[in-house]
């Protein structure tokens, strides 16, 4: 999809469908969503086609499928990727994250930051942590550990440890989405939300 932000710029970002009432807004720095499924087996069927076991393997967007459909928008090319906050034209992300988020109308996501991405996303949900509804991080094995308090950011978060087993980082998501309830569905919006 194609999405028109308000400093009149364009943003791609790729919808992957899903089985579940969740969705997830999936912060990545190489955010080329491989090739799915086949339609047989379906989105997000671990084991299947194309589909990875767990998070670890490099499939994170069609793993998330399993439990919601999943947006990864692409924010290599926005003003200032990259650079140093203080250069001429730099652009907030944060920013263009709320701008996504609205704009694709996916209510309150799930905020997902990997590898070098994972600061941003912990940096979004601290400046707006009434527009997620929990927070999930992996930041890159190797890199500054990256730590969030529950408390502090009043949302739910998760940090999935770098070399973590698959399977574990799989019952971690679940554990966290049980936490939240049943889902919101496909709009995105709990019942805890701002009023629009």
């Amino acid at each position: 999809m194609l999405l028109l932000l308000g400093d009149g710029t364009s943003l791609q970002a790729t919808e992957l469908p899903g089985r579940g009432p969740w969705t997830f807004l999936l912060l990545t720095s190489a955010p080329g969503v491989p090739e799915g499924p086949g339609v047989p087996e379906g989105p997000g069927v671990p084991g299947a086609a194309g589909v990875p076991e767990g998070p670890g393997d490099g499939g994170v967007a069609w793993f998330l499928t399993r439990f919601g459909r999943v947006v990864v928008p692409d924010l290599r090319g926005r003003p200032g990727w990259g650079g140093p906050a203080e250069a001429p034209g730099h652009l907030d992300p944060v920013d263009d994250l709320d701008q996504v988020r609205t704009r694709a109308g996916l209510g309150r996501p799930l905020l997902v930051g990997l590898g070098g991405l994972a600061p941003l996303a912990l940096r979004a949900a601290a400046d707006q942590p009434w527009a997620w509804r929990a927070l999930i991080l992996a930041p890159p094995a190797g890199g500054p550990a990256v730590t969030a308090d529950p408390d502090q950011l009043g949302l739910p978060v998760l940090v999935l440890a770098a070399g973590l087993p698959p399977t574990e980082q799989a019952e971690a998501v679940e554990r966290l989405l049980g936490r939240l309830g049943g889902g919101p569905g496909w709009s995105g919006i709990a019942p805890d939300a701002p009023p629009r």
